[in-house]
């Protein structure tokens, strides 16, 4: 899936680009929207786009979204797409190997936290999603250490040594992979100033 450049992954070279997710805080009484920033960041911390849309809380558009993120930078200007976890403003889940299959791009999602796909789904079948519980359930989560962290992985398009390599060299400061620490910044402040 990845494409060599002097027998390394392109991703690993300091101008492999990685497309960085998260989604800003929210609230279930007040809003009916959550942000959501893209940021595309090279390997040696350069940022190159920055893409902002918004989530309906508990909807179903976060990977129709993230598709159209990436048609709107170009296939060819990514190499990686990484998120923080794989829910986004509250219950809307993603798929890895969807958005593989629809982007054609290696795929990885990475939180500090246990990945308690049982407690998630007994909340989601409170609320009739059968189709989230489905796509939960082809989810095959991974834990990992980098850097003295323990992670939870979720990837697509790329083996899991190959994700522990990209996600260690694209971690610069305290443990949040770069893409995905820039990502959540720019989406909590969104949400700061909509809050004014």
């Amino acid at each position: 899936m990845f494409k060599y450049f002097a027998g390394e992954y392109i991703i690993l070279k300091e101008k492999g680009r990685i497309l960085g997710l998260d989604d800003g805080p929210f609230s279930r009484s007040r809003d009916t929207f959550a942000p959501f920033v893209g940021v595309l960041m090279r390997l040696d911390g350069r940022i190159e786009g920055i893409r902002i849309r918004k989530l309906p809380i508990d909807g179903d558009e976060a990977e129709d979204t993230i598709a159209e993120m990436v048609n709107s930078i170009g296939t060819d200007n990514i190499n990686l797409i990484m998120s923080e976890g794989i829910t986004f403003a509250g219950f809307d889940i993603v798929s890895p190997e969807e958005i593989l299959l629809r982007t054609g791009i290696p795929y990885i999602s990475v939180t500090k936290s246990n990945a308690d796909l049982a407690s998630m789904e007994s909340a989601l079948s409170k609320h009739g999603e059968d189709g989230k519980i489905a796509r939960l359930k082809k989810l095959n989560p991974a834990k990992c250490t980098i850097k003295a962290t323990e992670f939870t992985i979720n990837y697509a398009g790329i083996t899991k040594e190959e994700a522990m390599k990209i996600l260690g060299k694209s971690t610069y400061v305290g443990t949040v992979p770069e893409p995905v620490r820039i990502a959540h910044m720019i989406a909590e402040g969104l949400r700061m100033y909509q809050s004014q």
